[in-house]
């Protein structure tokens, strides 16, 4: 008997630890298994993980090695970071992540210090061959605007940044020069250069009174000129269309009447009206009535803002009215538009904000774009808000909306446009009465029932 049972008892040990053993192995291989074919579900708020279909193209090209350094030991940087590495690490082997400890590798920060770029922790290096592209800890989390006083909203843009670092450094697609018109008192809006170097372009200042237009230019922006073009530079702007290149200019309130820019613009169906938008409709005010919430129109622009229910706003800004015919043959689209009940005061200088005659009336567009498709493909925007591209960072869907007019107006020509993902940060809010409840119910409630029921049940054994 005593045989028998010492047998049943070794092997209970033996199916035990077998089944620890398998138990573990299976562990083992399914965290394997995740990790090199990425089969974790994404189960957060807004698919936060998710990565987007213009990515995983992006890394199935991927030909050449891309060494990518984090700056920092593994456990110092955050989850969000570490979670996309391994899903872009397991979407192509050319895609080398390693994590640098700083302090050990002075050799590195040297390097790059001589470049004139100074690292910090959580800063991301790519490199390809001789090209590099840094993406900075501090750019990839920023807090957005919310309707909602209990969330805190932040973009996170770690995917946009490290796709179109991977398409600048290794050259995937060709690049496309972005140029500032200079020379009449135009503004500089730094949102607009930070859009332009995130997606990878090439942007610099031109003056087109002594200069010529370079061929490697594929759109030409200005920003609230305050000075007429001269007849030469707008014949060199239309030699510029005929070979394909693309215009787009920044009205704001208050700008003097451009007698040669109005005619160019005419050209293509699109009139400026030099006026002050004002919203009458409440529930696109945003405190004041020429800060305002706009109507979108469906297109590859606006699609993702559609989509997503982002807030454009729109702050100081003019309006145009469209011409039925042009010059050009352009299709004149309208992307941005105020509601029937606002007005356009053409007088900005009135004290008055309600309708008097000669002012507009609503629906108003605020940006239009057009496209002429002779004797190339050919496109120009007009925007009425310097103020929506200025507040791109606080307004996600200004910021989507300034990376969608960028993409488009460039034929996509070098960027891989991706729209950041949404992290919400919910807080609940607590009155002091409510807190001194749970103080109550944690402090003397809880315990008092645990010790009550702690007394019956003894009581209850002691007499059985």
């Amino acid at each position: 008997m005593k045989s028998l049972n010492k047998k049943f008892l070794i092997s209970s040990w033996i199916i035990t630890a077998l089944v620890i053993v398998a138990v573990i192995i299976i562990n083992l291989l399914a965290a394997s298994l995740t990790t090199k074919f990425n089969l974790k579900l994404d189960l957060t708020r807004n698919n936060q993980y998710e990565i987007s279909d213009e990515t995983k193209t992006i890394l199935s090209q991927l030909n050449k090695e891309v060494r990518v350094m984090v700056m920092g030991e593994e456990s110092e940087i955050s989850d969000e970071i570490k979670e996309y590495l391994v899903k872009y690490a397991a979407l192509s082997d050319n895609f080398k992540p390693e994590y640098i400890d700083v302090y050990k590798n002075q050799v590195l920060l040297n390097q790059y210090q001589a470049k004139g770029h100074s690292l910090a922790a959580g800063d991301i290096i790519l490199e390809c061959g001789q090209r590099y592209r840094i993406i900075e800890s501090s750019s990839l989390y920023n807090q957005t605007f919310s309707f909602e006083e209990t969330e805190k909203n932040f973009s996170f843009e770690l995917e946009s940044k490290l796709t179109n670092g991977i398409v600048f450094v290794t050259g995937l697609i060709n690049e496309t020069a972005v140029y500032f018109l200079d020379g009449h008192g135009e503004s500089t809006i730094d949102t607009v250069n930070n859009s332009l170097n995130s997606l990878s372009f090439k942007n610099e200042k031109l003056n087109l009174i002594n200069n010529d237009i370079p061929q490697d230019a594929g759109l030409i922006i200005s920003i609230v000129p305050t000075a007429d073009f001269s007849v030469d530079e707008c014949r060199k702007l239309e030699e510029f269309f005929d070979r394909g290149g693309n215009f787009m200019v920044v009205f704001s309130p208050g700008m003097p009447k451009l007698e040669r820019v109005n005619t160019l613009l005419e050209s293509w169906g699109i009139v400026p009206n030099y006026d002050l938008v004002l919203e009458k409709d409440p529930s696109k005010i945003m405190q004041y009535e020429f800060v305002m919430l706009t109507d979108t129109y469906g297109h590859e622009i606006t699609n993702s803002i559609r989509n997503q229910g982002l807030p454009l706003v729109s702050y100081y800004t003019s309006s145009f009215s469209l011409l039925p015919s042009n010059v050009h043959n352009a299709e004149v689209t309208v992307l941005l538009e105020t509601t029937d009940l606002a007005i356009g005061k053409s007088n900005i200088e009135n004290t008055s904000t309600e309708y008097e005659e000669g002012d507009l009336k609503g629906p108003l567009p605020l940006s239009v774009i057009a496209e002429k498709y002779s004797p190339k493909t050919s496109r120009l925007a007009v925007l009425g808000s310097a103020g929506l591209l200025s507040t791109a960072e606080e307004f996600e869907g200004n910021k989507e909306y300034l990376s969608g007019i960028i993409s488009w107006m460039t034929n996509n020509g070098n960027t891989i446009r991706i729209s950041p993902k949404i992290v919400i940060e919910n807080s609940a809010q607590i009155t002091n009465s409510v807190l001194v409840a749970m103080n109550y119910l944690l402090v003397w409630v809880i315990p008092i029932i645990i010790l009550l029921a702690g007394i019956i049940i003894w009581i209850r054994r002691r007499y059985l």
